[in-house]
């Protein structure tokens, strides 16, 4: 006959029946199409079971029991049957199928499918001591998560403590605090904050002085350590501080430049 199985999707039903100590009865249905997506009329599966994932060792092998179990694509058997089917709940299993004599699960496509016994303890002990990346306090007991966020629909917030972005030691309710760059926008995606340690907020404000802080609309502080505020101000000088409307400080410590 010839080999022209391409397809296969199986349905391992986990709640196997244990018959007693590590003896176990799995049922295995699925449906067997060939290169052209069309059920097979008839056909063998066959099932391999091995305890790893590649070479291993062979813990069962249905060879024959099931052939010719196949009718109009589909097949439904039990492995351990025929063929005693010995395992261990606690472990993990991985298996191979032929159909018609081509493997259709296995090393030789996507590679073998892993399961595990039905009605086991699948748990395992680990020291904490061989796992990586865990926060601190993280097994004390304590849920820090829920205790200090809440979620009420899309809002996320917390009542207590305070919040550090760049500092594990925050002493605000919130606390950013950067080496360089800009430290914060708020308000429009038009703000922009380039200058070590500057703020922007507002709609349209730009900060990239050294120090530098922008705020209201369309305000400019450029220069180190200047202050724009109100709308359309420029602040270029350095340590300079432009207010109200349209003004602009642009000499070196300008005084305050501002319009009533």
């Amino acid at each position: 006959m010839k080999k022209q199985v391409l397809a296969l999707v199986l349905v391992l039903l986990m709640a196997s029946f244990v018959v007693y100590a590590t003896e176990h009865l799995i049922p295995l249905q699925g449906y067997a199409s060939d290169s052209s997506s069309l059920p097979l009329s008839e056909g063998n599966i066959s099932v391999r079971v091995y305890d790893a994932a590649t070479s291993g060792n062979l813990i069962y092998d249905s060879g024959t029991d099931f052939d010719n179990t196949i009718t109009d694509g589909i097949f439904d058997v039990v492995l351990g049957s025929i063929t005693p089917l010995d395992l261990n709940n606690t472990k993990k299993y991985y298996m191979e199928v032929d159909i018609n004599g081509e493997e259709v699960v296995g090393d030789a496509t996507s590679g073998r499918e892993a399961f595990w016994p039905g009605g086991g303890d699948h748990s395992h002990n680990e020291s904490w001591n061989d796992l990586q990346d865990i926060p601190a306090g993280f097994s004390d007991g304590v849920d820090d998560i829920s205790s200090l966020w809440k979620v009420s629909g899309n809002n996320v917030y917390r009542q207590i403590g305070n919040v550090g972005i760049g500092t594990v030691n925050p002493s605000a309710k919130l606390d950013v605090e950067v080496s360089s760059g800009g430290a914060a926008t708020i308000g429009s995606s038009g703000n922009s904050a380039t200058g070590d340690y500057a703020i922007a907020m507002g709609y349209d404000t730009t900060a990239s002085g050294l120090y530098s802080t922008a705020m209201g609309t369309f305000t400019t502080a450029s220069g180190g350590l200047s202050t724009a505020m109100g709308i359309e101000t420029t602040a270029s000088g350095e340590a300079s501080t432009a207010m109200g409307y349209g003004t602009t400080a642009s000499g070196p410590r300008s005084p305050l430049a501002f319009v009533l």
